[in-house]
């Protein structure tokens, strides 16, 4: 199915450029093996680690919460699941600008009905968000932030359309600290997880995801860049060894 979208630009001119016509299209191409390649590509840890996201953003009981860059929307479904075993009813939008990705989406929401969230899934750019100020009291993004062309920019949208004191959510894959994990996180991230990925999906895409979480800001850094765009009491936890790190901070 992959094969009937345009051909992607090399994935070094993706990470350079950061075009958002050409990241579009690449998630156009990945949609229909994108979940099943998360979970195999991860050992099915992407699962544990928005179950933890889940855990730790219902805390504050939100009540409208805001996903971006959603994809299939996995976080979104993680949070209802959490939800529903402590019988809160938060409202959900999802929001990203790959119709591929949001018909995932749509169909998903249509299998997990027993949920009984009714997300509302949008087709919208992260950095041209079309909700007025102070619309959600969460905002969350996995493993999306990644791909805007404009970091800040992105995160200054999102402290727009957050009420002061609500909450942000990001998770994000970083580079493990412990020189072992680090090594052989490297040989299987930059080796082994591209060819799979393009046995499976057919694009080369997969050598994209190792080449942009390289050129991402992780742990202080990033934290620092939150702090910056509007984002406080910053709160930066490593996951699996640092293979990904879950950031929580509060809108000022």
């Amino acid at each position: 199915m992959s094969k009937s979208f345009p051909p992607l630009p090399d994935p070094d001119e993706l990470v350079e450029r950061k075009s958002a016509k050409n990241i579009r299209s690449m998630f156009d191409a990945i949609s229909p093996t994108y979940d099943f390649l998360n979970h195999l590509l991860s050992a099915e840890m992407d699962r544990l680690w928005r179950r933890t996201l889940a855990k730790r953003v219902l805390a504050s009981q939100p009540q409208r919460i805001l996903d971006v860059c959603t994809g299939t929307g996995d976080v979104i479904f993680a949070i209802a699941k959490q939800a529903k075993k402590q019988e809160l009813s938060p409202q959900y939008v999802g929001a990203d600008f790959s119709l591929a990705m949001l018909r995932q989406a749509h169909e998903k929401s249509r299998r997990q009905g027993a949920l009984s969230c009714s997300p509302t899934f949008i087709r919208a750019d992260t950095l041209h968000l079309p909700f007025p100020e102070k619309s959600f009291d969460l905002v969350t993004v996995a493993f999306g932030l990644r791909n805007v062309e404009n970091l800040e920019r992105a995160l200054q949208e999102l402290a727009r359309v957050t009420h002061p004191g609500g909450q942000l959510a990001v998770l994000e894959f970083s580079n493990p600290r412990m020189p072992v994990v680090r090594r052989l996180y490297h040989i299987y991230f930059h080796h082994i997880l591209p060819a799979i990925g393009w046995l499976i999906s057919g694009t080369k895409a997969y050598l994209y995801l190792p080449k942009s979480v390289s050129k991402f800001p992780d742990g202080k850094e990033f934290a620092t860049i939150l702090e910056r765009c509007g984002w406080i009491n910053v709160a930066v936890t490593p996951l699996t060894g640092g293979i990904a790190t879950l950031y929580l901070g509060n809108r000022s």
